[in-house]
């Protein structure tokens, strides 16, 4: 299966629709889970200043020299929360890839996560 876009999941149809159509939001929730591994919520209530807030935040910190970030890391291995350094962690292992190839030469790069996060406050796309 080919994916060429994150799925967007629209709450306020969730919220307001019927059964049927909180069904097949559900089920297209599930599906992109299963199959994409992310997507996109629109619609969802938080006010964009929320948002931005925790966008400007989270490249703060990753702006921070890697010692002082260690001084948040993970206490434990499985634990879900703290910092984790470059390749510490990857989703291509519970699928039972080594390493993703795309991923291998972007997503772990410095340069390349500070590109995303300012594409994302730069997007004109709001929920």
């Amino acid at each position: 299966m080919a994916i060429n876009a994150v799925p967007i999941i629209d709450l306020a149809a969730f919220e307001h629709g019927d059964r049927a159509t909180r069904a097949e939001i559900a089920r297209l929730t599930d599906e992109a889970c299963r199959h994409t591994g992310f997507l996109a919520i629109a619609h969802h209530g938080v006010d964009q200043n929320v948002i931005d807030t925790m966008w400007n935040t989270m490249q703060d910190f990753f702006d921070l020299p890697t010692s002082v970030k260690h001084q948040f890391k993970v206490p434990s291995p499985g634990y879900p929360y703290g910092y984790m350094g470059n390749e510490a962690e990857t989703l291509a292992a519970s699928s039972g890839q080594a390493r993703p190839w795309r991923l291998a030469n972007h997503a772990t790069s410095r340069s390349r996560s500070r590109w995303i996060g300012d594409q994302r406050r730069r997007s004109s796309y709001r929920c």
